[in-house]
């Protein structure tokens, strides 16, 4: 069993740098298959110049998420998180779910500062 963690608590929740953070929707007793969105999200972002991505980059997330259906499960999102891109990637996958339902499995490395 998961635990929900609302975004604004996150970074004051216990250890939750740590945890592998999954928002999994189910069909009946079958869960859906997860999708990987890693290689046609970096294809959309190839067709942007490098000095706009950080702009669309939210946009591009949004192109891939609607090619696949409602309560879709999505993983690697890795690409994203380019240091180059300056951007909030928790607020891009909040504001993307007011527009299209899916789930998110997505694996928090731990940091040792």
């Amino acid at each position: 069993m998961g635990e929900t963690i609302e975004y604004g608590n996150l970074i004051r929740h216990k250890n939750a740098i740590s945890k592998l953070i999954i928002y999994w929707t189910r069909t009946g007793n079958l869960p859906l298959q997860p999708v990987s969105i890693s290689k046609i999200l970096s294809e959309e972002l190839q067709r942007i110049s490098p000095r706009s991505r950080t702009m669309r980059l939210a946009t591009c997330f949004q192109t891939v998420l609607a090619q696949y259906p409602d309560s879709v499960v999505i993983k690697d999102i890795d690409v994203m998180f380019n240091p180059a891109y300056q951007v909030d990637v928790l607020k891009i996958l909040t504001e993307a779910r007011k527009n299209k339902s899916y789930s998110l499995i997505w694996g928090c490395v731990k940091s040792f500062v």
